[in-house]
């Protein structure tokens, strides 16, 4: 009878145990998932630059993490997306929008990193060099730092002198490579400068 007993109990913690939910993924644990698909798949993309909760549901019903990490050399998106539910991982499948960080309200303190890569966003159209225009742009330029600086960009804006003794402003260069492509640059300088026609420029391009 002992023996019965125990072995209903032992049956009864087992279905307990197979009913209680999985604890939540966090940030950390979706990171190590993903790194482990890494190793799967024989990449070599270091640790994510941002990790980002799951938003809404897919077609299927699957809510997806997503680890992103710093844009291949030619500029493409190297993206991880996790399961929530059951915490598998897999890479993005075709079609897959890229999810970003909303840039909310970036301060001094915490401000907008683009991560290195081959390109520098074009602010102005290139024109022709001379000593009066160009102290008007290092002005500019100057006041844009400033503004980066108290409003939560990275500063990092300069002149591009391009061939034919072209000159024009451009935001990422960082004296020997640029910056990856982040919607979140593109939207800080619409919003607070007079700068609305930009566009990515590749380094690598001639």
């Amino acid at each position: 009878m002992r023996v019965v007993q125990s072995s209903a109990l032992a049956v009864l913690l087992l279905m307990s145990t197979a009913c209680e939910q999985r604890a939540p993924l966090g940030q950390g644990e979706v990171a190590g998932i993903a790194d482990h698909l890494q190793l799967r798949e024989h990449l070599n993309w270091g640790d994510p630059i941002e990790v980002l909760p799951p938003a809404r549901s897919d077609a299927d019903g699957h809510l997806w993490w997503q680890a992103r990490y710093a844009n291949g050399p030619d500029g493409s998106s190297r993206i991880i997306i996790v399961d929530d539910e059951s915490g598998w991982s897999r890479l993005p499948p075709p079609g897959y929008v890229a999810r970003s960080k909303p840039l909310g309200k970036p301060s001094a303190a915490v401000p907008v990193v683009a991560a290195e890569g081959p390109f520098v966003l074009l602010l102005t159209p290139s024109q022709e060099e001379d000593d009066q225009g160009r102290l008007v742009l290092e002005r500019e330029v100057v006041r844009l730092n400033a503004l980066a600086g108290s409003n939560g960009l990275i500063p990092l804006f300069s002149l591009r002198h391009g061939h034919d003794n072209q000159v024009s402003i451009v935001y990422g260069w960082q004296g020997d490579q640029g910056i990856a492509k982040d919607p979140r640059v593109v939207e800080w300088i619409a919003l607070r400068t007079p700068y609305h026609d930009t566009h990515w420029v590749d380094l690598t391009q001639p």
